[in-house]
């Protein structure tokens, strides 16, 4: 059977880089080089993440899926390859604003053969720290063509205060920028599509444009619900439990361990990667049992029969997975009393929600 599962991390040279990864997130980087990413689990393109440690070392993504795929990723096996893409960025300048396309969309395109919704945790942010998601008011493709051509696209978007433990939803079509001052912990699907409407004067041709193809992907629906509210939830005493997203890519709970505790993580028809973001918890399996260090992604294969948590207080887990919505997050909420409004505002976009239908 596969043991829980660590990765080398893939790191990323950007302009916009720095070297918080290594300062916060343990990240082996050199002070001299600028790494804006640092792809955790990978199975996109050439970038195809390798197990780092055990008996399985150096056997990559891509090879453990086709030989175990139901043993990896479980019952949510309609996928050609591993759904799902994790990195941490590291923004000491802002990124261009630019925009994503959907599965159809890349698909009908050439694009690939996934589109690109995301999300992002806060995992660190300079006071003053805002991020860039959705337009600040109702817009039009026409006024936003306009904007482009004008340049005065920024005039348009809606800046949102952001600080550590925050969610933002970005679903494919959401219009959005990366702004300095943060580290961000990203949840993606496995695509690299990204159109940009715009580079703060850049002009770096290295550093295309695509108006073209942005205006023809970019969702114009507004709403305010880009920032996702935690739903908390019952779980054991010593952890605090709580929902941050809820779509059919990807969901996610976070668990803070309030005093010393055991968990034992639910099962679920997919695999899990567990983040962590501060402590040292030690993750007992069926295959032994190991510490792991703030920074590290562990991937959980699907086969796992029983993994248990053991930390100290102040510890702080995101744990991830691609969810059956109704049986993962509907159901457990709603036994809790929870009302379907707020287990409605965990899917954002209140018009291109992938909970609407279920609940």
């Amino acid at each position: 059977m596969l043991p829980p599962l660590l990765f080398d991390p893939i790191y990323k040279e950007k302009i916009w880089g720095g070297n918080k990864l290594a300062l916060l997130l343990n990240k082996d980087i050199s002070p001299q080089a600028k790494i804006g990413e640092s792809w955790e689990i990978s199975g996109f393109g050439n970038d195809i993440s390798r197990v780092a440690e055990g008996p399985l070392m150096g056997t990559s993504l891509n090879d453990l899926f086709m030989q175990h795929r139901n043993e990896l990723i479980g019952e949510i096996n309609s996928f050609d390859t591993f759904p799902l893409l994790y990195k941490f960025i590291d923004a000491q300048d802002q990124l261009s604003v630019q925009v994503h396309p959907n599965d159809l969309q890349a698909q009908s395109n050439g694009w690939g053969s996934f589109g690109k919704t995301e999300c992002w945790y806060v995992a660190h942010a300079e006071p003053g720290t805002q991020m860039i998601v959705g337009f600040n008011s109702p817009v039009s493709s026409e006024e936003i063509e306009e904007s482009v051509h004008k340049e005065s696209l920024p005039e348009l978007l809606n800046y949102v205060d952001v600080r550590q433990g925050d969610v933002l939803f970005i679903p494919a079509g959401t219009v959005h920028a990366t702004l300095k001052g943060a580290v961000l912990f990203e949840i993606q699907e496995t695509s690299d599509t990204t159109f940009r409407f715009y580079d703060w004067g850049r002009n770096d041709p290295n550093r295309p444009l695509h108006i073209t193809e942005s205006l023809g992907v970019v969702d114009t629906f507004f709403h305010d619900r880009h920032k996702i509210p935690p739903v908390t939830y019952n779980c054991i005493k010593e952890i605090s439990c709580r929902y941050r997203v809820a779509c059919r890519y990807f969901s996610m709970i976070e668990y803070h361990f309030d005093s010393s505790a055991e968990y034992v993580v639910p099962s679920r028809k997919s695999f899990q990667v567990l983040t962590v973001l501060d402590g040292n918890p030690r993750i007992t399996s069926e295959a032994g049992q190991q510490y792991y260090r703030k920074g590290q992604n562990i991937l959980i294969p699907a086969a796992c029969n029983k993994t248990v948590i053991s930390s100290e207080s102040g510890t702080r887990i995101v744990n991830t997975w691609v969810p059956d919505l109704r049986h993962d997050v509907i159901e457990p909420l709603q036994q809790q009393d929870v009302s379907n409004e707020a287990i409605r505002q965990l899917g954002g976009n209140p018009e291109r929600n992938d909970l609407n239908g279920l609940i």
